[in-house]
């Protein structure tokens, strides 16, 4: 039986190749994106880590993506918008 080693990461280089395997059309790709995007989910949910960086893995919708970057959000609550009185 497999067992998941201890301290399993998913490194950057991982999630930039799942995130590559977006790109293709093929059947082939597209049957090999969605067994690896399973494979990550399978390791997110016995309790892999992912390592720091600008990518990320969200198991929910199946999907590597980009961290927002902090210095670029806004907060919507914070924002405040004025009518023009005209």
């Amino acid at each position: 039986m497999y067992r998941m080693l201890e301290g399993d990461v998913i490194s950057q280089a991982e999630l930039r190749k799942g995130a590559a395997f977006t790109t293709g059309t093929s059947a082939a790709i597209r049957l090999v994106r969605e067994l690896y995007i399973q494979a990550l989910a399978r390791r997110l949910a016995d309790g892999a880590m992912i390592e720091p960086g600008p990518l990320s893995f969200d198991s929910r919708a199946g999907v590597v993506c980009r961290k927002k970057d902090t210095d670029i959000e806004t907060s919507v609550g914070a924002t405040k918008f004025h009518q023009r009185s005209g």
